[in-house]
């Protein structure tokens, strides 16, 4: 267990959630972790910040899926002790242009953007 203080950003692997990641790398004295559902696009984005000279760490999080949210949880427990700063940035938002669609597409933002937050990391 470290005794540094942890951050945590969901959807960190592009967009805000991974400029919030570099923000973090930058600023915070502690340790980094960018999230995100796809693991080569999170692996490509902490490479791309090492690249940089930072040094976040990765871990494969979906927020709807329990399961990857309780192995999420377990890891953090075992190996961090815990979170000192979360940033729930995950979302979703569909460019689709199908009037079929947005009634699927509206009940899938909720469910993540609103309810997806992972409450008991």
């Amino acid at each position: 267990m470290q005794n540094e203080r942890v951050a945590v950003v969901t959807g960190g692997n592009k967009g805000i959630g991974y400029g919030i990641v570099q923000g973090l790398c930058e600023k915070f004295n502690g340790r980094v972790y960018l999230t995100c559902r796809d693991e080569k696009r999170g692996n490509d984005s902490v490479n791309q910040l090492r690249q940089m000279g930072f040094n976040p760490l990765f871990h494969q999080l979906d927020i709807n899926d329990e399961k990857s949210v309780q192995r999420f949880r377990d890891h953090i427990k075992t190996v961090e002790g815990g979170i000192d700063v979360l940033v729930n940035n995950a979302g979703i938002a569909f460019m689709s242009n199908s009037p079929d669609l947005k009634g699927i597409e509206a009940e899938a933002t909720i469910v993540t953007n609103f309810f997806g937050t992972p409450l008991d990391i």
